[in-house]
């Protein structure tokens, strides 16, 4: 007979004390979230105009804050009617371009995004081309050199 045994963890939002399964969250939590998701996806379904986090809050008798949450991890990706603020200047963004950030913090996160970029491709690029170039100068993979008892290639020392 085998035994599992279970995680006890305090909620991440409430504090109270409960068996995990698979979230940081109590079931009563999580339960209040889907809530507020449906509550949140019929308001949407039934307006067509942009609707902001504050208005949608109000209607729907939730925090703005559970709805940016939520937003956040995507649970509202398929409505392009909400407008969050912007994660960095608090500008008010649509989400219809699938972002939660505003053109210029973008723009700007792009700016600063990109010398790390082009920097990591090239030490990646160099990488690649040493050790290409070090594994030719010292074993050859062949064919021909196959370890009978397991089929597999063998290394075959350059000499």
């Amino acid at each position: 007979m085998r035994f599992t045994t279970r995680k006890i963890a305090n909620c991440k939002r409430c504090g109270k004390l409960f068996i995990k399964q698979c979230g940081e969250v109590c079931p009563d939590c999580l339960r209040q979230d889907l809530n507020t998701i449906n509550n949140v996806c019929n308001l949407l379904d039934a307006t067509s105009k942009p609707v902001k986090v504050e208005e949608v809050a109000s209607l729907t008798n939730t925090s703005a804050k559970a709805i940016e949450r939520l937003q956040q991890r995507g649970r509202f990706w398929a409505y392009k009617n909400l407008e969050v603020s912007c994660r960095f200047c608090g500008e008010s963004v649509n989400t219809s371009k699938g972002r939660d950030i505003c053109d210029d913090c973008y723009a700007k996160l792009c700016g600063q995004i990109q010398p790390i970029l082009a920097r990591r491709s090239s030490k990646t690029i160099l990488k690649g081309i040493q050790m290409h170039s070090r594994k030719n100068a010292d074993t050859s993979y062949t064919r021909n050199n196959t370890d009978q008892s397991t089929g597999f290639l063998s290394l075959k020392e350059a000499i």
